[in-house]
């Protein structure tokens, strides 16, 4: 087993539909992977070196329909992946340097073409990089976006309920969060900071805490003994279709359209032109059509 194990990621790796468990080992300078026997019990670890890798994570970064790993190497300061062969075992690592010294990890879509991106916190310094991939598996040049102090953890989530991933990091030497908007482009805006609740923040994580269909953020306080929770103001995004305000669009808004447009009610104008006319009733479908965001 690894020794001095830093992080942990389970996924079907083998595609046998049990999960696996890969660890990184900073002290080994490897990424360990253990398969599932299915009785929650696992094989030997295959150990793969891929640098001082502090921290990783399992997604299918070439788009072949398994599970690939990519890891944080704070030795040589590298966003590291290691490709599935497609039976559980793992390629020569590759890295692509970003010049920091990478603690933090997420995976996700942030520019929307449908590959997994990248991004990592820069242990020591005030910025994150993200990294695009740019296709089978491979990463672009990164991009580097000013933080807080030290940032030690990185997530990705749809904050503004926008369509597209925004990023937030914990920054351990200033005590702040920061959100990063995402254009939707993978661009970013300025950080927003916010000030945490204790000292020393570790790590920050995106939920629906509140029931209002909008992620909330938190983060955990190492020196505050406790956590810090902002609940967000923005609220999830209108479907202009679900007129009837269930989160589902049915007959019953097809319904609801007709009694507003019978009502002469502006809200039925849905072309925007001042006026009631079959159009609306077109334009009504057409956002039905489109669905929900």
């Amino acid at each position: 087993m690894a020794r001095v194990p830093q992080s942990l990621a389970l996924g079907d790796l083998t595609g046998d539909g049990i999960l696996d468990l890969a660890v990184a080992s900073s002290f080994d300078r490897a990424v360990n992977v253990l398969s599932g026997n299915g009785d929650g019990t696992f094989a030997s670890a295959a150990v793969y070196g891929a640098g001082r890798v502090t921290n990783l994570a399992l997604d299918d970064l070439d788009q072949d329909g398994d599970r690939d790993v990519a890891a944080a190497d704070t030795s040589g300061g590298m966003l590291v992946v290691l490709l599935n062969n497609g039976d559980g075992t793992l390629g020569s690592p590759t890295g692509y340097d970003p010049s920091m010294f990478p603690v933090g990890l997420a995976l996700g879509d942030l520019d929307g073409d449908g590959d997994v991106d990248a991004a990592l916190s820069e242990n020591g310094g005030d910025a994150i990089v993200t990294r695009l991939n740019a296709g089978a598996g491979s990463y672009v040049t990164g991009t580097r976006w000013p933080v807080g102090d030290n940032p030690q953890s990185v997530t990705m989530g749809d904050v503004d309920s926008d369509g597209d991933l925004d990023i937030a990091t914990a920054n351990f030497d200033d005590a702040t969060a920061s959100l990063l908007i995402n254009d939707g482009a993978a661009a970013f805006s300025s950080q927003a900071a916010y000030d945490t609740t204790g000292a020393r923040p570790t790590d920050v994580a995106f939920g629906d805490l509140d029931a209002t269909r909008s992620l909330d953020m938190m983060t955990a306080n190492d020196g505050g003994f406790n956590l810090s929770v902002w609940l967000n103001q923005c609220g999830p995004s209108t479907c202009p279709a679900d007129l009837d305000s269930d989160g589902d669009l049915t007959i019953f808004d097809f319904l609801a359209y007709q009694n507003l447009f019978d009502a002469s009610d502006p809200t039925a104008d849905f072309d925007a032109d001042g006026r009631l006319t079959l159009f609306d009733f077109l334009a009504f479908q057409n956002a039905f059509d489109a669905g929900c965001p």
